[in-house]
């Protein structure tokens, strides 16, 4: 066996005459600055999705970006000048499902409505044809442009449909919301069914707050981090997540996984320390927005938060399955070296490139490389 100390020294002796040393107490680095317009830290209730996602920060999609590649990272970030267009549908779909399981279905009817079907209106009046043939029948003239047919049909039958009156009404009751088919809507009431009939899960979106926003800077690389928690319980960190299943695997096996393929267990790991910091932000009065003060109390005095994820089924029956990431596992671990390397990855970046619209681009990468043999999988010389 090697000897690694002096003679007649051993590890006790060795251990005492060490610097007291803390790898994780690292110096400070300098905060990378904000924009004037952009949110400082603090915990945030009732923020705006869109406010949220404004904001020029490091979250966890952003740190798994990294993982595959700087240059994918920093183009889908906020210093793209030329984002690539999101798809709409699917984005407003997404939102009305989060609004109905995290908020409940007030929430879902203040923001969203079913698109206006003629179907439900049989027998309106919709083009000047339309309009002519009816004033005929009952022995009017028929000429003038489409105001003037509309007044004088009003005046002789006021209870005539006029299509242009109820789009025009059915604008004005819904100003502000937007429009989904009425089977998504129904799909979505039947999902949030499958969730808040169950003895247990039912509980899970209850007694909390929805979308919680943290903002905070890690003290070691200076990085500027934000986090929005589904829901946020005094005991419990809840995420809401869909997932498909179009191989038709195992349902236990397919949300296996996705935890694997999407590495969702980095997020995980980046909600518990953006909670962690949520609580130091709390103990300096950095609250922002409408919050109860004992249930915020009662939330800090939490030691560690359980997270876990809520997996629902997008496609045919929207079943539901509760997976808890504990604290203590290797999951959380590599979770949490994965945050550290990206914040360090994104520091990096930031002090090479900035932020003021030129690329970020890994040049040592770019090097060409030769491919061994061994890179190559046997079926390819088959």
């Amino acid at each position: 066996m090697t000897q690694i100390t002096e003679p007649g020294m051993e590890y006790d002796s060795l251990h005492n005459t060490l610097p007291d040393f803390d790898p994780f107490e690292m110096p400070e680095a300098e905060p990378i600055p904000l924009p004037d317009n952009a949110y400082g830290d603090g915990v945030y209730f009732g923020l705006a999705e869109d406010v949220y996602h404004a904001q020029p920060r490091l979250s966890a999609s952003g740190i798994k970006a990294t993982q595959a590649s700087i240059e994918d990272f920093w183009h889908d970030s906020w210093m793209n000048p030329l984002p690539d267009r999101e798809e709409k549908d699917s984005l407003t779909l997404g939102n009305a499902y989060h609004a109905r399981i995290l908020e409940g279905r007030e929430a879902l009817d203040r923001q969203f409505a079913p698109f206006l079907n003629k179907g439900d209106y049989p027998g309106a009046l919709e083009t000047v044809s339309d309009l002519k043939v009816r004033l005929a029948c009952l022995g009017l003239k028929v000429g003038g442009n489409k105001p003037d047919l509309i007044e004088r049909l009003k005046a002789a039958d006021p209870d005539a449909v006029i299509w242009d009156d109820v789009v025009s009404e059915y604008a004005k009751k819904h100003a502000g919301k937007m429009f989904l088919h009425a089977d998504q809507l129904q799909r979505i009431e039947y999902a949030a069914a499958f969730i808040e009939k169950h003895p247990t899960l039912g509980k899970a979106f209850r007694g909390g707050h929805p979308e919680v926003t943290i903002l905070w800077t890690d003290r070691e690389t200076g990085v500027r981090m934000k986090s929005r928690i589904d829901y946020l319980k005094p005991r419990a960190i809840i995420d809401l997540k869909s997932f498909a299943n179009k191989s038709m695997k195992n349902i236990e096996r397919a949300i296996t996984g996705e935890i694997a393929n999407y590495r969702y267990f980095i997020q995980a790991a980046v909600y518990c320390e953006a909670l962690d910091q949520a609580k130091e932000l709390v103990k300096a009065g950095k609250v922002i927005g409408d919050v109860d003060q004992d249930w915020l109390k009662h939330c800090c005095a939490t030691p560690e938060h359980q997270f876990m994820f809520v997996f629902q089924k997008s496609t045919k029956a929207p079943l539901v399955r509760a997976r808890i990431i504990p604290r203590d596992r290797m999951l959380i671990e590599s979770g949490r070296s994965a945050m550290k390397i990206g914040m360090r990855q994104f520091r990096e970046f930031y002090d090479r490139f900035g932020d003021q619209g030129e690329p970020w681009i890994d040049i040592e990468a770019m090097q060409p490389v030769n491919v061994e043999d061994d890179e190559i999988p046997i079926w390819a010389f088959e």
